[in-house]
């Protein structure tokens, strides 16, 4: 019979991966690409992505959102709108509005005359296109 031993405890976590190397300004020559991240997401979350996109020639920003800045939904819930299931973006999520507003901004004042491109993902899609 064969058993199924854990490895013992460190108490330690194992440390993540180095991040991936950002490519050099001068080779990103294609649009600039604003990430709009899903609920909770950081720019930590899409290193690889940023990596990828950054290797293929786009600029790359991820919209500035921490974690707890999803906690400013939370004011809506007392809200009528919210108990009648008539919630607006705009009332709800002006924290990720800004947020986009923030990170286009910056790709637009570093990469003059370029237009910005959205990737969104998950919530990211829904909140950008109701930001447009």
């Amino acid at each position: 019979r064969t058993s199924c031993r854990r490895a013992p405890r460190t108490g330690r976590r194992p440390s993540p991966p180095p991040p991936p190397r950002r490519a050099a300004a001068a080779s990103l020559t294609k649009e600039p690409v604003l990430i709009c991240p899903a609920q909770f997401g950081t720019e930590a979350d899409y290193a690889e992505l940023v990596a990828a996109l950054e290797a293929r020639g786009h600029p790359v920003g991820v919209a500035p959102l921490v974690f707890t800045d999803w906690l400013q939904i939370l004011k809506s819930i007392p809200t009528p709108e919210y108990w009648r299931a008539d919630l607006s973006p705009d009332q709800a999520l002006p924290f990720y509005y800004k947020a986009i507003e923030a990170g286009a901004a910056a790709l637009r004042n570093e990469y003059p005359g370029r237009k910005v491109q959205l990737l969104a993902h998950s919530i990211g899609g829904w909140v950008s296109r109701a930001y447009l």
